[in-house]
């Protein structure tokens, strides 16, 4: 399984990325060999600090089915869920399955689930904000597809690529001139009851 874009970049500078701006990912999945695909199951993490996932669905039919399964008319639907307290905050969990005795033949490759997400924090001047939206983390443990004998297989992470979020700032940080007056005081003799007779000040620009 492997997230498309590979990376998403937004940028101070663009007027309409700001707090709430939205963007989709989608996951795709290729299985060259095989039982055949009764059902899988796609579980992503991301920083909730920087994003939120807002929604999501199978690419195919919407809320029918995926274009991994468009060739089926009988499938079933879990998810998806967010921030579940099975994979933590910051985390989306989805499956698809087939029914009865129907099985997807392989070799076979195509789009799972899409997911809208939104930047829920911008940088500071001239720092970036980066991430990942990321599904190598549960590849080969709760990234999994289930073949014909419901045999569950996990995947390879050879074969996850995550999504590289970067925020950046297009903004120089502001500077401020400091200048400091150093006081020579004259020797005692300069010292008068009306007060301290001080030298010319001499300013020093850091």
């Amino acid at each position: 399984m492997w997230i498309e874009p590979s990376r998403i970049t937004l940028t101070t500078t663009n007027p309409n990325h700001r707090i709430g701006y939205r963007f989709n990912v989608t996951v795709y999945m290729n299985i060259t060999g095989g039982l055949g695909v009764f059902s899988y199951q796609i579980a992503i993490h991301y920083d909730r600090s920087q994003l939120k996932v807002v929604a999501g669905d199978v690419t195919g039919v919407a809320g029918v089915k995926s274009e991994f399964f468009g060739a089926h008319s009988m499938v079933s639907l879990a998810g998806p869920v967010f921030d579940t307290s099975f994979l933590g905050n910051g985390s989306a969990l989805a499956y698809e399955g087939l029914e009865g005795t129907d099985i997807q033949s392989l070799p076979r490759m195509a789009s799972l689930w899409w997911f809208t997400l939104e930047a829920v924090a911008t940088p500071s001047p001239g720092q970036s904000l980066a991430s990942s939206i990321d599904i190598s983390t549960e590849t080969s443990s709760n990234n999994w597809v289930a073949d014909q004998n419901l045999g569950y297989n996990v995947l390879p992470k050879s074969g996850a690529y995550d999504c590289n979020y970067t925020f950046a700032s297009g903004e120089t940080p502001t500077t401020h001139d400091l200048t400091v007056y150093v006081l020579n005081v004259q020797d005692n003799s300069s010292i008068s009851n009306a007060g301290l007779r001080l030298k010319a000040l001499r300013p020093i620009t850091m």
